[in-house]
């Protein structure tokens, strides 16, 4: 029995042939990839003006790593309208904390526990050692730098 890139021959011979590896682009799949370019130009346009404007995105831009840096670079605490994904990612949640230390409200539960992290977002803002999990609380680094005394 003949596969799929074989070619029954009534001689007996079976003559392969050769697959298509080119992938040819259907005119959907081009609209669908240049409206996908189209949106996340408009969202980078609008994140940049202003990083709340994060919220007003589509959940896929919220998504979108790039998208939301350049939101978190105008407003740390975008952070709220990332993705949960995002808001488990390292970088990302480095950059929101360095830049507002808020931003550490809208971490995930994961990175509450990340001492590097805690600590650059209670330099930032000592009102968060709340968020921060209950570990790193009764730290003595994050204590200290919280300016809290036990």
């Amino acid at each position: 029995m003949p596969t799929q890139f074989e070619k029954y021959n009534p001689s007996e011979k079976l003559v392969k042939l050769k697959p298509n590896k080119k992938k040819y682009q259907t005119s959907r799949e081009k609209k669908e990839g240049g409206q996908e370019e189209k949106e996340k130009k408009k969202a980078l346009e609008a994140v940049r003006k202003n990083g709340y404007a994060l919220r007003n995105v589509s959940k896929k831009m919220q998504n979108d790593k790039e998208v939301v840096l350049e939101a978190i670079k105008q407003y740390g605490p975008a952070l709220q309208h990332a993705s949960k994904e995002l808001q488990d990612d390292k970088e990302v949640v480095l950059k929101a904390v360095e830049r507002d230390g808020s931003a550490l409200y809208y971490t995930s539960e994961r990175l509450r526990d990340d001492k590097e992290i805690v600590l650059k977002a209670i330099r930032k803002h000592r009102d968060v050692l709340y968020c921060a999990s209950e570990r790193l609380r009764n730290d003595p680094e994050i204590i200290e730098a919280a300016g809290k005394e036990r």
